[in-house]
């Protein structure tokens, strides 16, 4: 009797550990070990199924990395992506996923994918693997830095002081983000083969291969054309043998949401992520994208909802924890937002964005050196990371360290030489030294650069205030009021400064006005203040 795709999860998945991560990889010849790719063209090549019988293999193998691989791929303008350079190893994680042979494995963290990828070809028995990728004893991991730097010789040899095999979850950029993101990939580092004991396996038997792949095509949704959703993948089930699929379906609606979002268009993208959902509900991506359409909508707790959603079918989607997180920080929810970036960087150690934002809700909550620690580790994980220099610039001139903060700034306006935040900060770490005059510089680069900042403006005009450019402060608040009509401050500060010029009654009317927005808010500390300005100028009209 013939086994299910649910009998085979069973024995894949087994009892895992409550604390442990699996990851799994589907190869479709049971015979083949856990050994790269690389290694077994090589071992071809020397007509051998040993490496030990190879001389100097460990030589060999790096040596084709460099000489067949990598350096041949950069000679022909391979790698680039978007202008940045890339390191060794993402030039042979692009390379594996358009089907090179390298060290590196395919793994993905889901056992139905790795199940479809066992049941390719009918002729012979396929095998599953699994592997806890959270157990330090068998593997280790690689962070930004070492991706970005390390030798890949050193990466690939078996000869190294640490053995173990490396886990590296690439980050999704390029030709082979949608791959990705869909085949919810990792790589282990063969160097070359796996050991067999930090494996488990399960054999895919050759007779239940066509009525797996049915099955996971007609209840799970898993398929050629939705595993490999580029532009090679599209080719190759569009070729003259391939069926007609049909031309509508969650996968359509899906991504001319994707397309949507791209245009800007985040209720067009809403509308076709709810017929995709309401064709195929049981897929984390759509509800992650969904999410992501209303919260550019500001419909942030509709977009919370769809996060859930997304987690509660893929509880270890390191990327929806953050965009949660990021939600909650929109709705100023700071406490479970930083709850949801340690979700995702437990998950994902390497995640600087998720520092840089937990940074970001810290310093909301006063934890000012807790936020600067995050930044820290942000920059250790990306050298080149100008927004977290700016943020980290912020948490200093909070904790009185203004110089350090300008260093902050001066840094990011380095790598990011258009950087309208890093003026706006940087003029308000020296207006707090009292460098009013070249504050204002900054915060008129900072308004070239983007034309409606109002921050730059608010600032710009507390500056000015501060020279006793009282009219020209007056100006700066007339912008930041016609952008912002709401911003209680900008009302207070105008009336100072048309009181500074004897406009009594035009001040009176701002301060009655930031007054109504401050009470709206329930903001007691302004309330308080704007009530003193209040009484100083009737005070002052007395006199």
């Amino acid at each position: 009797m013939s086994k299910t795709v649910s009998d085979y999860l069973a024995e894949i998945c087994g009892s895992p550990s409550a604390a442990a991560v699996y990851a799994y990889r589907g190869q479709r010849n049971s015979s083949w070990p856990l050994r790269s790719g690389a290694a077994r063209r090589l071992l071809e090549h020397y007509r051998s199924d040993d490496e030990s019988r190879v001389p100097s293999f460990s030589r060999v193998y790096a040596e084709y990395h460099e000489k067949v691989l990598i350096e041949p791929a950069r000679t022909r303008g391979f790698g680039l992506d978007s202008g940045r350079e890339l390191s060794d190893l993402e030039i042979l994680a692009a390379l594996q996923h358009f089907g090179a042979a390298t060290g590196l494995l395919d793994f993905t963290y889901s056992p139905l994918i790795a199940l479809w990828f066992a049941c390719e070809k009918e002729e012979c028995d396929g095998k599953v693997f699994s592997i806890n990728t959270t157990d330090p004893l068998a593997f280790g991991r690689l962070g930004y830095k070492r991706i970005m730097e390390e030798d890949v010789s050193k990466l690939l040899s078996p000869d190294g002081d640490d053995s173990r095999p490396w886990i590296w979850e690439p980050v999704a950029t390029g030709d082979a983000e949608t791959r990705v993101l869909i085949q919810h990939s990792l790589f282990v580092i063969g160097r070359p083969s796996i050991a067999e004991d930090v494996a488990r396996e399960v054999v895919i038997e050759k007779g239940d291969k066509e009525e797996l792949r049915k099955e996971l095509d007609a209840n799970y949704a898993i398929r050629e054309e939705a595993l490999y959703k580029d532009v090679y993948g599209f080719a190759s089930v569009n070729r003259a043998s391939y069926p007609i699929p049909a031309f509508e379906g969650p996968e359509l609606y899906w991504l001319f949401g994707n397309r949507k979002y791209q245009e800007g268009d985040y209720q067009g993208a809403i509308d076709n992520y709810d017929r995709s959902i309401g064709l195929q509900s049981d897929e984390s991506a759509a509800y992650l994208n969904r999410g992501n359409a209303k919260r550019a909508l500001g419909r942030h707790r509709e977009a919370i909802a769809d996060y859930n959603q997304a987690l509660r079918l893929r509880p270890g989607y390191a990327l929806a924890f953050y965009n949660r997180g990021v939600a909650k920080d929109d709705l100023g929810c700071y406490k479970e937002a930083v709850a949801d970036y340690d979700q995702a960087l437990r998950l994902q150690p390497d995640y600087a964005e998720a520092y840089v934002n937990r940074g970001y809700a810290k310093s909301n909550l006063g934890r000012h050196k807790d936020a600067i620690a995050d930044y820290d580790q942000a920059l250790r994980l990306r050298p080149d990371y100008a927004e977290a220099y700016v943020n980290r610039s912020c948490a200093k001139s909070k904790l009185g360290c203004h110089k350090d903060a300008i260093a902050d700034c001066d840094r990011a306006l380095h790598l990011q030489p258009n950087f309208a935040r890093a003026y706006n900060n940087r003029g308000a770490a020296k207006d707090d030294l009292g460098h009013h005059v070249d504050a204002i510089a900054d915060y008129d680069q900072a308004l070239r650069l983007q034309p409606d900042y109002v921050a730059a403006f608010y600032n710009r005009g507390r500056a000015n205030g501060a020279l006793d450019q009282h009219e020209c402060s007056i100006a700066d608040y007339d912008e930041v009021l016609h952008l912002q009509p709401d911003h209680a401050l900008a009302y207070a500060n105008r009336g100072e400064a048309k009181a500074a010029l004897d406009r009594v009654a035009e001040a009176q009317r701002d301060y009655e006005s930031a007054l109504a927005l401050a009470q709206k808010v329930g903001d007691n500390g302004l309330i308080a203040e704007i009530k003193q300005l209040m009484q100083a100028l009737g005070n002052a009209k007395q006199e």
